[in-house]
C-alpha cells in the first residue's frame, strides 16, 4: 500500500504539471492531503483504545494448551484498519535455553467494537512460561503511519507434571514416632490437644469432654469433639542430580507426583521434598487436593534453582534443618539414575525406613540389585502405572 501511495503521488504531480486545469489540481491536493487525515484518524483513535489481556489457565499439564485471550476495545467513531498485537513469551526451564520468542498477532477493529486476540502457548517441558503483551501500534489503511499504544500487560503460565494412573497397595507399617501438628479438616478423632468441634451432648458422652464454662451459659451441656491427627509418614523426594536434560526432569516430576497424587486421593498425608542449589530441602506437606497442586505449582516456579549439582542427602547433610531419620517410615526417592554409592548414601539418609529407589532413566540390565539394601524400581511414571507398588 506504501508503494502504491508513493505511486500515485508522482503520477499526480506529474499529471498536474503535464495538464494544467482543475482535475489534476484537485487530485493532486487529494493526493496530499490523504495521509493527513489517516493520521488525524489514528490521533483520535487511539486515546479511545483500551486493552486487556487474561489466561483461561494459569496452569496446564506440559504438552497442553494454554490460551492467552488479547481483547482490543475501540471506543471511538472511527475504524482502526490495522491493529498490530506483539507477545513475547519466555521459558524457564531446567537445560532450555531461555530464549524470548515473539508472536504478532493482526486484525482490523470496527469503529465503536471489540476484537479479542488468542495464542495458544504449549510448553513442551516443566516449568514455567513469562508472557508479556509488550508492543501494540495501530496503522493506517495504506500503512504510513504507525501509532503505538501503551501496554504492560504481564501473566505467567505454570506447566505441571503429567499425572499418569499409579497402580499402588497400601499396608499398614511400623508405628511412627513423629507427633503430627497437622489435624483432619473433616474429621474428629482422640487428640485432646485439638478441638475439632463443640456440639451438644449425646447420651454416651464422657463428662470429661463437657466444656463446663460454655455449658454454664446455655441450657444443654456442650461436649468437645477433639481432633484427628493426620501423620505424614511418608516422603516423596525429587533428586534431580545427574540428570542430563529437560526430559529426565520432566520424567522425576511426572513420577513424583503421580505417587503424590494416588497418595492424596487414598487421603495419606505425606510430604514432598527437593533441594535448592543454595543446599537447602523445601517440603510440603500434603494431606488434600488443594495442598497437592500448590505443591506441583510451587514446586515448577522454582524449577530453575533446584539442585542438579549436588543429590538430596548432600543438602540435607548442609541444610541441617530438615530431617529424614527418624521422622519418616517411608520414603520414596525418584532419581533418574543410581549405583551403590547413590543407594547407600540415601538409605543411610532415611536410617530405618523402608526406602524405596524409582530409577525414570536407567534400564534394569545390571543384574546385581542384591548388592543394594534399598528396594530398586526402574520405571518411570508411565511404565510405572502397568506395576505394582507397595507403600506401607
Amino acid at each position: 500500500m506504501r508503494l502504491f501511495y508513493f505511486f500515485l503521488l508522482i503520477f499526480s504531480a506529474v499529471f498536474h504539471i503535464l495538464y494544467k486545469g482543475d482535475l489534476s489540481f484537485v487530485l493532486l491536493g487529494f493526493v496530499v492531503i490523504l495521509p493527513l487525515f489517516l493520521l488525524a484518524m489514528l490521533l483520535i483513535s487511539a486515546p479511545a483504545v483500551n486493552v486487556t489481556a487474561h489466561f483461561e489457565q494459569i496452569s496446564a499439564a506440559r504438552g497442553s494448551s494454554a490460551a492467552l485471550k488479547v481483547s482490543v476495545r475501540n471506543r471511538s467513531v472511527l475504524p482502526i484498519a490495522r491493529c498490530i498485537v506483539e507477545v513475547r513469551y519466555k521459558p524457564s526451564m531446567p537445560f532450555e535455553a531461555s530464549a524470548v520468542k515473539l508472536f504478532r498477532l493482526s486484525a482490523a477493529i470496527g469503529a465503536r467494537s471489540e476484537e479479542a486476540f488468542a495464542l495458544n502457548i504449549k510448553p513442551e517441558h516443566c516449568g514455567t512460561v513469562d508472557i508479556a503483551v509488550s508492543k501494540i501500534r495501530l496503522r493506517d489503511i495504506m500503512g504510513l503511519f504507525s501509532i503505538p499504544v501503551k501496554s504492560d500487560l504481564k501473566g505467567k503460565i505454570v506447566s505441571l507434571p503429567v499425572i499418569y494412573p499409579i497402580q499402588a497397595s497400601v499396608e499398614s507399617g511400623p508405628a511412627s514416632s513423629v507427633e503430627s501438628s497437622s489435624f483432619s479438616p473433616v474429621k474428629p478423632g482422640d487428640d485432646p490437644s485439638e478441638i475439632f468441634a463443640l456440639r451438644e451432648y449425646r447420651e454416651g458422652d464422657s463428662n470429661n469432654r463437657i466444656h463446663w464454662k460454655l455449658s454454664s451459659r446455655s441450657e444443654t451441656f456442650i461436649v468437645k469433639e477433639f481432633s484427628l491427627p493426620v501423620g505424614c509418614r511418608i516422603l516423596v523426594i525429587t533428586d534431580f542430580c545427574g540428570c542430563k536434560n529437560a526430559a529426565s526432569v520432566d520424567k522425576i516430576l511426572d513420577t513424583a507426583f503421580s505417587v503424590s497424587h494416588f497418595l492424596t486421593e487414598y487421603g495419606t498425608a505425606h510430604s514432598v521434598a527437593y533441594a535448592c542449589s543454595d543446599y537447602t530441602v523445601h517440603a510440603s506437606e500434603i494431606n488434600d487436593a488443594d495442598k497437592f497442586h500448590i505443591a506441583a505449582a510451587e514446586m515448577c516456579e522454582v524449577l530453575k534453582d533446584t539442585a542438579r549439582e549436588i543429590t538430596f542427602a548432600q543438602a540435607v547433610s548442609a541444610d541441617g534443618s530438615f530431617q529424614v531419620k527418624n521422622s519418616f517410615s517411608r520414603v520414596i526417592a525418584i532419581v533418574s539414575d543410581t549405583d551403590i554409592a547413590r543407594a547407600e548414601e540415601l538409605q543411610t539418609l532415611c536410617g530405618d525406613a523402608y526406602l524405596t529407589i524409582i530409577c525414570t532413566d536407567a534400564s534394569d540390565t545390571s543384574g546385581n540389585d542384591d548388592e543394594y539394601r534399598a528396594e530398586i524400581i526402574y520405571a518411570d511414571a508411565e511404565t510405572l502405572s502397568s506395576r505394582e507398588l507397595l507403600i506401607i
